[in-house]
């Protein structure tokens, strides 16, 4: 009786050293997932770009006069844009555009956050090669509600346009930000929100 009580006693040991091995390696497997995410949070009088791993990302909310703001007036388009700088002297491996845009991309909520809606539904599919040569730039745009950035009246920007398949309605009056996440460079992950009001 001893000895049985001796081996279920063992074995209770052993399974709880093996449950907090397992835990120990799924909480380290964690520290190191979250070592790649880079935390952006840019402010709304905040437009520089930051650097990650020698790739300069920039997110702007600009006008149709191409100038970075943060009000715009009712039933005026806005556009977003997110661009991808590499500002060193080697050429660094880099996702496709059609590899970086994700579900939440440019995606608006109201400052209550509630889910507004994204301003594009499809993507062009892309030839680009995945990487950027050294001073060159890579740029993810979609403007609020016209159709498409070849439209007359739209803002012509060069670089990556999301399309929508049927145009948006203009935001009413009020606050609203847009937050997402990307992945970039060797896996890491950029989080970025900016906030902006309709007047």
């Amino acid at each position: 009786m001893i000895r049985k009580c001796c081996i279920f006693y063992s074995l209770l040991v052993l399974l709880s050293a093996a449950g907090a091995m397992t835990l120990t390696s799924c909480s380290k497997d964690d520290d190191v997932a979250e070592s790649n995410v880079v935390s952006i949070e840019m402010e709304p009088d905040n437009d520089l770009p930051v650097d990650i791993d020698g790739i300069s990302v920039d997110f702007k909310i600009l006008n149709t006069d191409s100038v970075a703001m943060k009000t715009f007036k009712e039933f005026e388009d806005f556009f977003f844009v997110l661009s991808f700088t590499n500002i060193g002297n080697q050429t660094v491996d880099f996702p496709r555009e059609i590899d970086l845009v994700e579900e939440d991309l440019f995606r608006v909520y109201t400052s209550d956050n509630s889910y507004v809606g994204r301003p594009w539904d499809t993507t062009y599919i892309t030839l680009f090669r995945p990487y950027i040569a050294p001073q060159s730039t890579k740029v993810i745009w979609c403007s609020w509600f016209t159709y498409s950035g070849h439209d007359d009246k739209s803002l012509r920007i060069p670089g990556y346009e999301l399309l929508k398949l049927s145009q948006r309605f203009p935001l009413p009056k009020g606050s609203y930000y847009t937050e997402f996440e990307i992945t970039i460079h060797e896996g890491k992950k950029a989080k970025f929100r900016k906030e902006f009001k309709i007047i």
